[in-house]
C-alpha cells in the first residue's frame, strides 16, 4: 500500500519512513535508559533484518512514484510530456506488481520469524 500511496507526490511514504524510524529510535532510547538494550536488540534483529529493508524498499518505490507524479504534473500541458508520463507510469507498474508480491512474501517471512523465533531468542 505504501508504494501506491506515493501517488500523492511521495509524501505518505516519506512520512511512513520517518515515523517508523522515530518509533524504533524512541523505543531503543527507552531501553538504553533502563539498561535493556540487549533485550530490545534481541527482539528487533531476528525479524527486523528482513522487515526493515522491505519497508525501506517499499518507501523508496513510493517516493519514486511521487517523483513520477510530480514530473508528470509539470509535463502534462504538452502532448509529448503526456506520452512520456504514460510510458513512465506503465514502466513503473510493470515493475511494481512483481515487487509487491516479493515484498509481501518477505514481510510474511518476517512475521513468521517475529512470531516464532523472536520469542525464543528473547527467552535466552
Amino acid at each position: 500500500m505504501i508504494i501506491y500511496a506515493g501517488v500523492f507526490f511521495g509524501v505518505l511514504p516519506l512520512f511512513f519512513l520517518i515515523i517508523n524510524g522515530m518509533v524504533i529510535g524512541y523505543l531503543a532510547e527507552l531501553q538504553v535508559q533502563t539498561g535493556q538494550l540487549g533485550l530490545f536488540m534481541k527482539g528487533i534483529v531476528p525479524h527486523g533484518i528482513i522487515e526493515i529493508p522491505a519497508i525501506i524498499i517499499a518507501c523508496a518505490y513510493g517516493l519514486k512514484l511521487g517523483g513520477i507524479m510530480g514530473k508528470g504534473l509539470l509535463r502534462f500541458p504538452s502532448g509529448a510530456g503526456r506520452l512520456a508520463f504514460a510510458n513512465e507510469i506503465r514502466r513503473f507498474m510493470k515493475v511494481s506488481v512483481p515487487l509487491i508480491g516479493l515484498l509481501a512474501v518477505t514481510l510474511l517471512v518476517a512475521a513468521i520469524i517475529e512470531s516464532t523465533v523472536t520469542p525464543w531468542v528473547i527467552r535466552l
